[in-house]
This record gives structure tokens, sequence and C-alpha cells, in this order.
């Protein structure tokens, strides 16, 4: 009951006193886009509307529908108490009352797992009543310290007082799911069996609706489970073989339905919007759509500007994107960097170094065991198996979200925070062995206390110094959501002669991301245009140079995108206003007919952070014949 209790109290504490829920009444995310996926499950429908009309920042046109592009768990998790409130009232249920049940539900399985690894490290000791009390004194000191470590987490506390958009939420959902799973890792490493372990890998499968990249962290999360078995020394390499097939077949199921839903709101699988959705950034929408210069970036250089991003940003560079000498070890080569959110520093370098040292020295420790065995029943105790389960997963996801972001074409403070669950993960190992040092030096207690103050202290300071560029939660009512969900937008008429002669034709459509990129009347275009047409057929631009500009190969910068389709250009010709560029049509059948994005680039990659290309846009034409008759609008 104090379990259930003190997890309650954690999370509606957590949020009140990040102002997630400022007064009675706003408690709901300004952010409409899980709202509106909740709304469109309630319809029986992945897609949030079938008009184009509804296509907003960041949103995504594809398989005939709007979609959101942050993934479908927090909507899953939100639907059974928005079919619970709507029996019984008009009115939806509190997002950030979900939330808190969120926080409540992961600080409860994680006291759980604390309690347990508590509860066998004492029953492994064994010995006198009075040594064994002293040494509880020690327990409990860690146990508090490791609730502390995880739960209050200075950056995890940062992004929930930052202005908490759908693109924080997502975060914060991610660790909060991340937290669950490092309470399986300790409930395993406690008592590993394959019921547990099987739950574990069905867990950690089902990540990747949340957010990408806990995937990465699933795949961690197995690795390290796999390693925790007993030691009967016959049937050990055929049991492993059975635990591995059995973790991998759960692990698909959750990855098995993120790749279904891709495919069926996406067009592909692997694909989870990002190179769909609209902005008004064109190198960002240049960079994920075709290439970009970092993706070439070398590997060293690469790594100094990962570990600075993590570790060494003090300034934000909001809106300057590509702002140079920004933090330490960045890299002059061009790359969209948002820094807007204070993460880590130095200090949690040192907490990971320590929690990953500590968890090889215990897996050598395992090895030594395990050659015990082969002359006896002896296994790690416990405490073993946890700094080593732990320390291995921060270890291996941490490797599997850096070579992500390696050479990733954008990044954020935000991107930053992914690493958090396996950040916690390494810092409590190291707080784990740390608790060891002092138990194997007499009780201990008074050691222990002294570092938990210190511990105490060192959150406070990263807490106090905790900032955010965007401002605090946008919060609001219902009454606010209710009138921006109630907004109804133009109808939207694509030209009936499959033709744009100008940028005021894409934006006379009511497709407001239509004509993104192209600047103006007189055809100035940015390094990335955004288009929508209807049944393609081909893609045949006609282009000049703008004033003083001068590029001898003409054109050869462009290309074009329908969907995720490149398109191949047949042929490029002199006009008498400049280069009338001819692109074949979609070759993919679902890119053929009906509503389609196109994505033109108009520069090298190595100019997308310039604000304009050099060349024009004059006309865009994507159909053989004109139709005889206008086509009705939608």
């Amino acid at each position: 009951m104090f379990q259930l209790y003190g997890a309650v109290v954690y999370g509606l504490g957590v949020v009140l006193a990040c102002g997630l829920i400022p007064e009675w009444g706003r408690w709901y995310s300004a952010s409409l886009a899980y709202r509106r996926q909740v709304e469109a499950l309630m319809r029986g429908s992945l897609s949030l509307s079938s008009d184009p009309a509804d296509l907003g920042m960041d949103l995504a046109w594809a398989q005939g529908g709007v979609h959101q592009v942050w993934g479908l768990g927090v909507p899953l998790w939100r639907l059974p108490f928005e079919a619970a409130a709507r029996l019984v009232s008009d009115r939806p249920f509190p997002d950030m009352l979900a939330f808190v049940v969120a926080l409540a539900v992961a600080a409860g399985l994680l006291f759980g797992a604390l309690e347990e690894a508590w509860r066998c490290g004492m029953a492994e000791e064994g010995g006198a009543s009075a040594a064994k009390n002293r040494r509880s004194w020690v327990y409990v000191l860690w146990l508090i310290g490791a609730g502390l470590v995880c739960l209050f987490l200075p950056p995890f506390l940062t992004l929930l007082q930052s202005r908490f958009a759908v693109y924080e939420e997502a975060v914060a959902y991610e660790y909060v799911y991340g937290i669950g799973l490092i309470a399986g890792l300790i409930r395993m490493a406690g008592r590993p069996t394959r019921r547990r372990f099987g739950l574990l890998c069905l867990a950690a499968g089902f990540g990747g609706l949340i957010r990408p990249t806990l995937v990465l962290h699933g795949f961690g999360v197995v690795a390290a489970g796999l390693t925790v078995s007993r030691y009967p020394r016959r049937e050990a390499g055929r049991r492993w073989v059975r635990m591995a097939v059995l973790g991998a077949a759960l692990f698909c199921v959750g990855n098995g339905m993120l790749y279904v839903t891709n495919l069926a709101r996406f067009g592909s699988g692997f694909e989870f919007g990002h190179r769909l959705n609209v902005r008004p950034q064109g190198g960002t929408v240049y960079a994920t759509r075709f290439d970009d210069p970092y993706a070439d970036e070398p590997l060293l250089s690469a790594a100094r500007e990962l570990f600075g991003l993590l570790f060494l940003t003090h300034d934000f560079n909001v809106p300057h994107f590509y702002q140079q000498r920004l933090f330490p070890g960045q890299s002059e080569t061009v790359r969209w960097r948002e820094v807007y959110l204070t993460t880590y520093d130095l200090s949690y370098a040192g907490w990971l170094a320590a929690g990953w040292l500590v968890a090889l020295g215990a897996g050598w420790r395992w090895l030594a065991a395990g050659v015990q065995a082969k002359r006896g029943d002896c296994e790690p105790p416990s405490w073993v198996r946890m700094v080593a389960v732990l320390g291995w997963y921060s270890m291996s996801t941490s490797v599997l979200l850096a070579g992500f972001y390696l050479r990733n074409c954008v990044v954020s403070s935000r991107y930053s925070l992914d690493f958090m669950p396996c950040f916690a993960a390494g810092m409590l190992a190291a707080w784990t062995a740390w608790m060891l040092w002092w138990r194997k030096r007499g009780a201990g207690g008074g050691g222990m206390a002294v570092s938990l103050l210190v511990l105490l202290i060192w959150l406070h300071s990263e807490i106090g110094r905790g900032r955010a560029a965007y401002g605090s939660p946008d919060i609001v009512s219902w009454s606010q959501v209710a009138r921006r969900m109630t907004w109804k937008p133009a109808k939207v008429c694509i030209p009936s002669g499959g033709a744009y002669e100008s940028c005021t034709d894409p934006q006379a459509t009511g497709i407001s991301a239509n004509g993104t990129g192209w600047l103006s009347p007189g055809g100035d275009v940015g390094p990335c245009v955004i288009l929508f047409v209807e049944d393609p057929e081909l893609l045949e631009l006609d282009v000049a140079l703008g004033p003083g500009a001068n590029v001898e190969e003409g054109p050869v910068a462009w290309r074009a995108k329908v969907g995720l389709e490149f398109l191949e250009r047949e042929r490029m010709e002199r006009t008498p206003e400049g280069w009338r560029l001819v692109f074949a049509g979609p070759h993919q059948k679902q890119y053929q007919r009906g509503l389609q994005p196109v994505f033109l680039a108009t520069v090298p990659k190595e100019q997308l952070a310039e604000p304009h290309s050099p060349w024009r846009l004059l006309r865009v034409r994507w159909r053989y014949e004109t139709p005889s008759t206008p086509r009705q609008a939608r």
C-alpha cells in the first residue's frame, strides 16, 4: 500500500511542481496532435483527417490522409481513459492526468523492483541479526538514492518545465517507459525467470510506438536480459538459445505492430513520417528528403560533436539553427542544430564512466562465478547481477543511440534526452556499486548517509540550473481546446489544368503547406520546395537563374520526389527563359493517383542552409493533357 500511495504522490507532485497543471481545469495540452489522434482512434481510423486542408505544421499527408509523426503509443495510452470519460461526461479525459497516471505506474514499478532487490540482498546476507540490521540501513539509504536518481533526473524535470508541446511530451513518455524497463531489468537481475524475461522482451518491443528511439532501448534491454541466467552446469547453452528465441519472438510482437501501422499510415514499415511531414524550415526538409553534408562527416569529428552536444552545451541558439561555434567540439559542417534545453554536463559523464567500469568489473566477477559453477552450484549475488545488467544495458543502448545520432542530419536538445533511460541506468549501476563498496567496509551507514547528502546537493544544483528557451508549459482549458478542434479550414481545390503558373496558385489551393519554399511571384525559391499535385503523370519544371546568379552547368542540382519515391530526370533542355527539367512520373502505384506531396531540391546539399537558391521557379506541370472540364473542389 505504501508503494501505491508513494507512486500517486510522486506522479501528482511532479506534475504540479513542474506547472503541468497550473490551476483547476487547465490540464490539456495546447498541442493537439495527440488529442486529434485519440479522436481518430475513437472513430476507428489511423489518420487524423482525410481533408488535406487540415494539414498543419509537422503533420504529414500520406496514404490519402493527414497523419501525426509522434507515434501511436501515447494516444493508445490515453484511449481507455478517454473512452471511460465519454461514458460519464461530455468532456474528454485531461491530458495531464493521463500523464500523472503514467508517472505513478512507472514509479510504482520502480518502487516494487527496488524493494525486491533490497529483500534479495538482505536474504543473501544472512549472518547475525545485529549485523544484518546495521547493513539494512545501508540498503535503505541506497534505496532512497536509487529512487532519487531515476525519478528526479534533472534533465527530465527540466523537460517537464519547458513548453511541453508534443515534441517534449513524446520524450517525457519515452523516459517514463524507460523507467518501467529499468524496473524490469532490476527484477530480472534479482530473480531471473523465463516468465519475467518474456514479459520484459514483450514490453521492450512496444516501446517504438511511443518514440522510434525506444526500439534501440529495446535492443539493449533484450541483450542485457539475455545475460541473466542461472548456472545449472548442463543445459545452460540450450536454455540460453531457447530464451533468446523466446525473447526475439516476443520483442517482434510490438515491433511488428509498429511496422504494420507505419505501413498503413506512411506507405512503408520503416517510415515514421519524418520524411513526409511539412515544415517551413527548408534546410531540414531538404536534409530529411534528399541528403546532407553531415552524412559524410568523419567519424572522429562526429564523435567530438556528439560529446559536446551531450555534455558541453551552455548557450541556446534559437532561432539561429545553423549557428557555428555554439559548443566545444562542434563541427563546421552544415547541420541543423537546435539547442533550447539544459540537458547534461560533465558530471553525468563521470557518473556514466563509473557505472560502466563497475559493470565491466561485475561482469568479470560473473564470469568467475560461472567458472566456479562448473565445480559446484555457485551463482553471482543479486547485487552483482544488478550492477552488471544495468551497466550493460546502459552501455549497449548508449552505443546504439550514439551510432544513430553521430551523422543524423538534424539534432536537437530533446534528441539528447533520448539517452535519459540508459544514462539513468548507468548512474544507478554506479550508485549500487558505491553502496556495495561501503557495505564491505563494515556497516557503512555513515558513509552512505554522507553520500546521500552529496547526491541531494548535486540534484538540487542540477535541477536549479535547468533552463528552457521556449518558456513554461503551454497548458490550456478544455474550452480553448474545443475552439481549436472545431475550426473548419477552407475547401481544397487543385488546378484542373495540372499546372502551377506561379507561387500564388499553390497558395490558393486551401492547403496551408502548399508552395512552401516558393517565395515570391517572381519565382524566388528556397533550398527546398513543397508542392501538392493530383494524379501526377510527370513533373515538368521551368526554371531560370535569379538576378546576378551564375551557374555554368545549369540546374543539375535540381531533384524531385513524390512521397518517398525519387523521380528519374528524363531530360534537361534550354528554353528562352532558362531551362526546362522533365522528370518521369512515379512508378509506385500509391503515388500515381490522388493528392500527392512533391519535394523539390533546388541547390547542392552544401547550400541547404542558404535562405535562397540562385534559381527561380517559373512554372510546374504534372499532367500531359489538360482535362476538358474543371475539377470539382474537395
